[in-house]
């Protein structure tokens, strides 16, 4: 453990001195907000009420807070007396302006409990190790020997060392892909593995609905983040509160993507708005010590596995929405204990693996770092970031120019996302199959779709022969640093097919990938083969089918 001592860990800290936090956190968003001019402030709030209003009645959720009616109510009684008048009651718009915001800081705050994190620890550190070894004699052998092989099934790769040093220089901003609610324990986790303190994370709102989850992400640093909600006085509070934390030192871990991968590929557009808080996070400690300021290190994070228990759903809404048809929310495997259960349980019986592929880490305008987490330009000569936000002179403070670099530190992580993707036997398999069924076909994949699948079949002989000419091509990529191969993926092409259509055979009821009797490839669920197919978009290997 980088820092052994927990109690002066930032998120530890953070958790303690919650008042003080909270005060923080709202008085930053007031300062934002309050404008000082009654009927501003009180349209402000206005506006605020009634999209809250259409919020709770066209899509409520378990979550919701017991009291939400009867103080949105008492709201629209106090904001119709405030606005009596042609310039309405300065005091109460304050005061109401202030009551929303206290209630969205309280809303949002994580906390952070020792304990909590001793037992999760443990918990996960058991609960993994016999998740990846198959009921055998394994499981009889001493927990770390367990563990050892752990980390040999779940492969931690990367900027390792650095990432574990520079914790020690400054703040990590950790940028992981996102496909499945499953992410942020399996990320939690690596951390652990590497010996880092806890992160502080934004989680969907609608998780801590699920008792166990919320009983941990309560205790364990995750702060909530309610997506229906788009208010400006919303989003302003959230944003100040990740760029307040970040300031106080916590290690922080965020999804750009902003939600799980729909199509199942990998993020090629990224949601900008709580990555930019670093951007306005490291100005602000510039001016606190602009000739050696705390640094932000921002570190891409590509995970890869095999099944995903949400896939079938995802996909869905995908093709839902890509199809311009009207959005519909699927109902959610994530939800469902039983199929939650069932799809640990074919983990555990097949010992798929996952795979954690660490970015090099930079500072956040795509600077590399010297050993003293120092930024350092291309001739390795220390750059000094505050002529980042230099004008005249003078550190400024400039909403444009923070976008303007909030988009390039944006298209640094898509560039690095798919230079460090790890390719598993599971996604080269999937890819080779959906691309040809769809390439010989030669009709619109939405038509595509609703063909009987049964008479989709791929020979296994012309199967063999572009995987085998896929593989190659991803060798040569390998070598030119634009995409990594999974160690399982050094073995014949037979074996990486075979071992490929069992991996994704592990979960689901009606299989992306399956062979016929005489040995031929096919499919029994083509929407989910599209899927995990997705994964190797952006890589231009469509053009090597035939």
């Amino acid at each position: 453990m980088v820092q052994p001592d927990i109690t002066q860990w930032p998120i530890y800290q953070l958790s303690k001195n919650r008042d003080q936090l909270v005060e923080g956190v709202i008085a930053e968003s007031m300062e934002k907000l309050y404008s000082g001019i009654a009927l501003k402030d009180l349209a402000l709030v206005a506006d605020t009420y009634f999209q809250e209003r259409r919020r709770m009645t066209e899509e409520p959720w378990k979550v919701d807070p017991p009291d939400e009616e009867a103080f949105f109510k008492q709201l629209k009684r106090d904001l119709q007396g405030a606005a009596a008048g042609n310039e309405g009651d300065p005091a109460k718009a304050r005061e109401l302006l202030h009551l929303l915001v206290e209630r969205y800081t309280n809303e949002i705050v994580g906390s952070f409990k020792q304990r909590t994190y001793r037992l999760a620890r443990g918990l996960a550190n058991f609960g993994f190790a016999r998740l990846f070894n198959t009921f055998s004699k394994d499981l009889l052998r001493p927990i770390s020997v367990q563990q050892q092989q752990l980390m040999t099934r779940m492969q931690i790769t990367g900027a390792i060392d650095q990432v574990r040093h520079l914790a020690t220089k400054g703040t990590i901003i950790l940028l992981p892909t996102h496909f499945s609610n499953l992410d942020s324990i399996v990320v939690g986790w690596a951390i652990e593995a590497l010996g880092l303190p806890p992160f502080t994370y934004g989680a969907g709102i609608n998780l801590f609905g699920h008792p166990l989850l919320s009983y941990f992400m309560h205790r364990l640093g995750a702060y909530r983040v309610d997506r229906r909600k788009k208010t400006k006085l919303y989003l302003t509070v959230l944003k100040t509160y990740a760029e307040y934390i970040v300031r106080q030192g916590a290690h922080t871990l965020f999804f750009p993507g902003g939600t799980r991968s729909r199509s199942g590929g990998i993020e090629t557009r990224l949601k900008l708005g709580l990555l930019g808080t670093t951007i306005e996070a490291q100005r602000r400690l510039i001016l606190e010590n602009p000739e050696k300021p705390h640094t932000l290190y921002v570190v891409p994070l590509v995970m890869s596995y095999h099944n995903v228990l949400e896939g079938q759903p995802l996909i869905e809404q995908h093709l839902k929405k890509e199809g311009k048809q009207q959005y519909v929310l699927v109902k959610d495997d994530f939800r469902n204990l039983n199929k939650t259960s069932k799809f640990v349980w074919n983990f555990i019986r097949n010992a798929s693996g996952m795979a954690f592929s660490f970015g090099e880490p930079r500072d956040l305008f795509g600077n590399r770092l010297n050993e003293d987490g120092r930024s350092i330009d291309q001739h390795g000569r220390l750059v000094n970031l505050a002529d980042y936000f230099r004008h005249g002179g003078d550190i400024t403070q400039d909403f444009q120019r923070n976008q303007a670099y909030t988009r390039l530190l944006g298209e640094h992580v898509l560039k690095e996302y798919y230079s460090i993707n790890i390719v598993f036997n599971s996604h080269l398999v999937a890819f080779a199959a959906f691309e040809y069924i769809y390439q010989k076909e030669g009709i619109d994949k939405y038509r595509l779709f609703t063909r009987e699948q049964a008479n989709l079949i791929i020979p296994e002989g012309k199967f063999l022969e572009i995987v085998d000419r896929l593989l190659n091509k991803l060798k040569e990529m390998e070598r030119q640093g634009r995409v990594k191969l999974a160690v399982h993926m050094r073995k014949s092409v037979s074996e990486i097919v075979r071992e490929g259509i069992a991996n994704l055979s592990g979960y689901h009821v009606k299989k992306p990938i399956v062979r016929t009797e005489n040995g031929h490839i096919t499919t029994e669920n083509i929407k989910l083969l599209y899927y995990y197919h997705n994964r190797l978009n952006g890589y231009e290997l469509h053009r090597f089918i035939f």
